[in-house]
């Protein structure tokens, strides 16, 4: 922190040569320890970089607003696809067929199961959703706490669990039979989940937070308030309802 107060490292830096990105992912750490800390730190750090970036204006804005930013050395780059990066896309007849896969209306949640992400209301307002509709959860948990807490909520009918390591060749199975994906998630700027499963033409459920409006281009109809508890369950009701390949386009 001596060094973030007086610069004594920045002109060493210079000399050598080495420029200084920051990639401005989150507002702040997830299950931050020392909130005041990466406050303190973050607000000076924006200060001896040679430039930051943001993925999309909204997160840009919001960054400056809360740490007093000028915002003139962050520039706006899009969160670059994964259309390629893991396999293509599979027939969804073909996903279906296989065992491991649901043969009804599928939800798919993929991503570290981390407590930011909404996991658990998810599965707490399950028993709501719509008959016929099964949701699967497709990732590591966080610890073996958060792993405890996913097994307990996920005992219920028409929700499978694979709390593990996704592998790279499953992405393109997983994704390729989902009807729509699911990403709960509460305070984020950018999500590369929601990136990977656009890379698919997998429909979007998830907050309508300004970053994902933005990545989404109008593709936003699956989109809901975070704040009324059963928005997400009627999303998903809506998304039965709908012929999704306007969306997947």
């Amino acid at each position: 922190f001596r060094h973030l107060q007086c610069g004594r490292r920045r002109p060493l830096a210079r000399r050598s040569g080495v420029t200084l990105v920051w990639t401005i992912h989150n507002l702040q750490p997830h299950e931050s320890r020392w909130p005041r800390l990466d406050f303190f730190v973050r607000r000076h750090l924006i200060r001896f970089v040679d430039r930051a970036i943001a993925h999309s204006t909204p997160a840009k804005e919001a960054f400056c607003a809360r740490y007093g930013a000028s915002g003139e050395h962050i520039d706006v780059i899009p969160h670059g696809n994964y259309r390629g990066s893991y396999g293509s896309r599979i027939p969804r007849s073909e996903a279906r067929a296989r065992p491991s896969i649901s043969k009804q209306f599928c939800a798919v949640f993929f991503g570290m199961i981390r407590p930011y992400k909404g996991v658990e209301d998810l599965l707490r307002s399950w028993s709501s959703a719509p008959e016929g509709v099964e949701l699967l959860i497709a990732g590591a948990p966080l610890d073996d706490e958060v792993r405890a807490e996913i097994e307990r909520l996920g005992n219920q009918p028409r929700v499978r669990l694979m709390l593990r390591k996704i592998e790279d060749a499953e992405i393109p199975l997983l994704f390729s039979a989902a009807d729509i994906a699911l990403f709960p998630f509460q305070g984020v700027l950018t999500s590369g989940s929601v990136v990977l499963a656009m890379g698919y033409d997998t429909p979007i459920v998830s907050p309508r937070l300004p970053g994902t409006l933005e990545v989404l281009a109008g593709a936003d109809d699956l989109l809901y308030d975070s704040c009324d508890p059963h928005a997400l369950v009627n999303a998903v009701r809506t998304a039965t309802r709908w012929d999704l390949d306007p969306l997947r386009a």
